[in-house]
């Protein structure tokens, strides 16, 4: 799927350490055999919203869950998730250094990325992006060199349109083809979710002129966004939820639109193929979509605990896709975009398990499993949300509650030009 590259200069996270738990992950019971999490948080939150909200909030704490359960064992490979948590990382690790239920650097930018949208009246706008994104940084949440770098000059010196014009590529000629943007970018694919594809382009690019002006970082991107602007606006396929949840559970798009599907989402991606700059990006999502109907019959069976999955035919299938698609650690945008969708996918109506077999990857664990639970957020709104993760997520300044008040106020926007 293309030449690979070397993660020299272009990861989006290049300083960052991973949290170290402070014990091996203590595995939860079996998923086959526990009964399913309480859903009252999540049931009390959507009982207040509007249907569309619901898909605002679900994104963005979607990212946030999927965030915090991976930033633990960032830079981990398959082998060893596996060995920590035979039954699925489930549970958010606690005792790391970052602390528990806290964020990093992939939640951090789509929060100040949403603060510029909100702020814009559901405008993206390149210079009020960057920032937003030099606003809300802080060197805690885990950012690479080139990021920090680029953002303590804008806290130093300021931005305007001239200095915005080469920041991008001062550090790294050419620009950086990292995931960075691909990570961000789900908000603004919330609020353009009926916008032409040329338009959703140019938005994705402004918002990432500041650190990814590379083509495989914006084609990344973009097809984040067109997947979450997909998504939002279709109602989900049957979910396997318990009864407090099914009564929290997302109701269809705002426009009440037909249910997604697989091939659906896939079809909607490639019809925008001539939007997309590099050929790996397009080769990509046509071997994930191949790849996921091929194996539709091995997928990972209702009740079905993790140990038993990760011992199947269908686990297998996964890790050949990815490896086909990606390299290990998921630097590069494109390589990031298809497996999230590939997670995503594979376990469609399961959105949960999305999140967990994203982690579960390996790699770039963090920002993969960002990724699909903001994408499984703008589709299944907030029931899929489990108590251990809802209770136990940082809530603090920018923190949970902060995070639904600014999703409500995203809902409010339906830019299409």
């Amino acid at each position: 799927m293309g030449a690979r590259h070397s993660k020299s200069g272009h990861r989006s996270k290049s300083s960052k350490r991973p949290a170290q738990p402070a014990a091996s992950p203590a595995p939860g019971p079996s998923s086959s055999a526990a009964p399913h999490p309480s859903a009252a948080m999540a049931a009390q939150l959507a009982a207040t919203l509007s249907p569309f909200e619901q898909r605002c909030v679900g994104s963005m704490l979607g990212k946030f869950c999927g965030d915090v359960l991976g930033a633990a064992v960032e830079g981990w490979d398959v082998e060893r998730i596996r060995a920590a948590a035979p039954d699925g990382l489930r549970n958010f690790i606690m005792g790391t250094d970052r602390g528990d239920g806290c964020y990093t650097d992939d939640t951090q930018m789509a929060i100040a990325l949403a603060r510029s949208l909100v702020a814009g009246g559901g405008r993206c706008e390149a210079l009020a992006a960057a920032r937003a994104y030099a606003d809300e940084y802080d060197m805690a949440r885990g950012y690479g060199g080139t990021a920090y770098k680029i953002l303590m000059l804008i806290r130093k010196e300021g931005v305007d349109e001239e200095s915005l014009a080469s920041l991008g590529t001062c550090f790294i000629p050419g620009g950086s083809f990292g995931n960075g943007g691909a990570m961000r970018i789900a908000p603004l694919g919330l609020v353009y979710r009926h916008a032409p594809p040329a338009v959703l382009r140019e938005a994705v690019a402004a918002a990432l002129r500041v650190t990814h002006v590379h083509p495989t970082a914006i084609d990344g991107a973009f097809v984040i966004a067109l997947a979450v602007g997909y998504l939002a606006t279709h109602a989900p396929p049957p979910a396997e939820l318990a009864p407090a949840e099914a009564a929290a559970g997302s109701a269809a798009g705002d426009g009440g639109g037909q249910a997604a599907s697989v091939s659906g989402l896939f079809d909607h991606l490639l019809a925008q193929q001539s939007l997309m700059e590099t050929p790996a990006m397009v080769q990509k999502l046509q071997a994930v979509r191949s790849a996921v109907l091929q194996a539709a019959p091995l997928a990972k069976a209702p009740g079905q605990g993790w140990a038993a999955y990760f011992a199947s035919g269908g686990w297998r299938a996964e890790l050949e896709l990815h490896d086909a698609v990606s390299e290990a650690f998921q630097i590069r945008a494109d390589d990031a975009a298809a497996v999230a969708l590939a997670a995503l996918t594979f376990h469609w109506g399961r959105p949960r398990d999305a999140v967990v077999a994203s982690v579960h990857y390996g790699g770039d664990t963090d920002t993969i499993a960002a990724i699909v639970g903001g994408m499984a957020g703008a589709l299944y709104g907030v029931g899929w949300l489990p108590d251990r993760w809802l209770g136990v997520l940082e809530n603090g300044n920018a923190g949970r509650d902060d995070v639904v008040a600014l999703a409500r106020q995203l809902a409010q926007f339906d830019t299409r030009s």
